[in-house]
């Protein structure tokens, strides 16, 4: 208590452990990801067989950047109207459960979304049924090929924009809206002088981002391609070191997607300082929000974009409901073989969430520790950049190419009956990485902030301001971390599609070799067990784990 104020005020909790390791373990990970790019261009450029030319090489890059490019475009766009017509809705309730229902496509894993784009844009769904009711003989829409793409991209993505831009309209002074309705502010000039300057900060890191996503698509492409002429670079390496073994083809592709990748990288860098973590994942409403006196027009705009985001976004997830409700699921339950599968999966989910949420801790308390300083040396500096380059780059380097590079260095010294195993969690690890350290590093920043002077003055720190202070307050963060991460290692397909066989199977690679093998109605089937499984593990990690307020 005879400390004082100013010793209050420059109080730092740090723990020197934490620090020191959360900067190792990011060192390995990053040496680990260099080793296995390094090895895959090594051995695969050293080879002589090389199945694909330069106009091939460029046909897949092209189209790769096309899809990503329009992807982005349309989610922004699709995004930005329904986040307007959300804010102009005074129903609080109605916006919680949009919101919320939109969510949804967080945790759906790709490969179970791409069976519900199926039943309505495929050949045998709901459009081409309703085309034939209407007298067509066939299909007025081809969807395999780059709209198939497109569509698949916008479901995953046009409700991450909404979120995001929904809460920057949000946070538009309601003067500045009442200026603008006396001014008679009306149409571009409104989304350019109120609504462009609350997102324009967010854009750049949020474009990046989602391009990155969507240039290192794989499940997706690989369902809704419709073939080399709608193949991506993700893809064609796939399919070089998995049917061809081409490393030669497999390595000139991945160098070409990260050196694309590495240049997104370092303009996301560059605007690293617009944190997309900051922006709330649960939107609250704490007032009824005046809006603008709405028009005939405005409220059959509304409707129609209502209608088109339900078409895109709900009605896949409703189709993948229905069509999951067959008789076939009772052959798959009496299948001895599925329930190995799941408990396989199930238990490389868990050990993939255990040491992804621990990492992440980690990782974020060695940020944290530089961040909530004021002033900072050249050290410091250093690791900060280290820490925000690093978690970038694990969403830059693509589990193709991850999982090829480590099965060509470690080859000759692992048996393969554990070897995809091994490979298959760490993928997973690095696949949630980038999202776990954001969520539990938002918490914790506002977590030091709010309790170092008070640490500071009861003698608390280390491990017992941890277990007394800190944890009771992060429990639901790590509750929902662990959440994200277990859907997304539940539910990935690109690892496994390397090294799947008889004897190493999972979930997602059960639907796959259902699809290859038309067998919609058995992939429905267990696509609706997967979706099952993942909301039972997202329910026990950020409910049970994470607590009620999770």
């Amino acid at each position: 208590m005879a400390k004082s104020i100013s010793q209050l005020a420059t109080y730092k909790y740090k723990n020197k452990a934490i620090d020191n390791l959360g900067f190792f373990i990011s060192l390995i990970l990053i040496s680990v990801i260099i080793l296995s790019v390094s090895s895959l261009l090594f051995f695969g450029l050293g080879t002589k067989d090389n199945y694909l030319s330069s106009g091939d090489i460029f046909g897949i890059l092209r189209f790769t950047l096309l899809q990503s490019l329009l992807s982005v475009f349309l989610s922004a766009l699709l995004g930005i109207y329904v986040a307007q017509i959300l804010v102009s809705i005074q129903s609080q309730k109605f916006k919680s459960y949009f919101l919320s229902l939109s969510s949804v496509a967080f945790v759906i894993p790709t490969v179970v979304a791409g069976i519900g784009i199926i039943k309505v844009w495929g050949g045998n769904g709901l459009i081409s049924y309703l085309e034939f009711m209407l007298g067509s003989d066939q299909n007025i829409i081809n969807f395999y090929g780059l709209l198939g793409i497109l569509l698949a991209h916008i479901f995953f993505n046009a409700p991450l924009f909404v979120r995001i831009f929904y809460s920057c309209f949000e946070a538009i002074p309601d003067n500045y809206l009442k200026n603008a309705e006396q001014l008679n502010i009306k149409g571009l000039y409104y989304f350019l002088l109120l609504e462009w300057p609350s997102i324009r900060h967010i854009l750049p890191l949020l474009f990046g981002v989602v391009f990155l996503q969507c240039f290192s698509s794989f499940s997706l492409i690989l369902m809704l391609g419709g073939g080399p002429s709608s193949s991506t670079l993700e893809v064609a390496i796939y399919t070089a070191v998995r049917y061809d073994f081409d490393l030669n083809s497999a390595a000139i592709l991945a160098f070409i997607q990260l050196v694309i990748c590495l240049i997104v990288l370092i303009i996301l860098d560059f605007f690293q300082n617009n944190k997309i973590s900051h922006i709330q994942i649960k939107t609250t409403f704490p007032h009824k929000r005046w809006v603008q006196n709405k028009s005939f027009r405005k409220i059959f705009s509304s409707i129609f974009g209502l209608m088109l985001y339900s078409l895109l976004i709900f009605l896949p997830l409703l189709m993948l409901i229905i069509s999951g409700l067959n008789f076939e699921i009772i052959n798959i339950l009496s299948n001895n073989k599925i329930y190995f599968i799941f408990f396989y999966s199930i238990t490389i989910s868990l050990i993939s969430t255990f040491m992804t949420v621990v990492i992440s801790w980690f990782i974020a308390e060695a940020r944290t520790n530089i961040i909530i300083q004021n002033e900072l040396d050249y050290v410091q500096f250093f690791k900060l950049k280290f820490y925000n380059i690093s978690i970038l780059l694990y969403l830059a380097v693509p589990a193709i190419v991850l999982g090829t590079g480590l099965f060509v260095l470690f080859k000759g010294f692992l048996s393969y009956s554990y070897f995809p195993f091994l490979i298959l969690i760490f993928s997973n690890i690095m696949l949630c990485l980038p999202f776990a350290v954001n969520i539990i590093q938002s918490k914790s920043i506002y977590l030091r902030k709010k309790h170092d002077r008070l640490c500071l003055l009861l003698g608390i720190s280390g491990l017992n301001r941890f277990l007394t202070v800190d944890f009771p307050s992060i429990r639901s963060v790590f509750g929902f971390a662990a959440g994200i991460s277990a859907c997304l290692s539940l539910g990935d397909l690109s690892v496994i599609a390397l090294f799947g066989s008889q004897d190493f199977q999972t979930i997602p690679w059960l639907i796959f070799q259902y699809l290859s093998s038309y067998r919609i109605k058995e992939a429905a089937c267990v696509s609706l067990l997967l979706i099952i499984m993942c909301f039972s593990l997202f329910y026990f990690f950020s409910r049970i784990l994470g607590g009620e307020n999770a």
